[in-house]
């Protein structure tokens, strides 16, 4: 499934905080540590973003949402 559009409060679309390589969307505070160290055994280039916006947060219906460079949910 592509990763659903959305606009966030701050009017930036979502899409515009996605790395080049795999993306983290955090919706919650929730410890992520083990989800760095393990794309970092592996080599994989992983950015975390921090999104407080509980419009997006319903959109994606999850805390966390692992999401591939090519915009696809993984």
């Amino acid at each position: 499934m592509r990763a659903p559009h959305v606009f966030l409060n701050s009017g930036e679309a979502i899409f515009d905080v996605f790395g080049p390589g795999f993306t983290l969307l955090r919706f919650a505070d929730i410890d992520v540590d083990g989800f760095i160290a393990a794309a970092a055994e592996r080599s994989m280039p992983l950015l975390v973003r921090d999104i407080r916006d509980d419009h997006a947060r319903a959109i994606y219906e999850s805390d966390l949402v692992l999401v591939r460079p090519d915009q696809y949910v993984a």
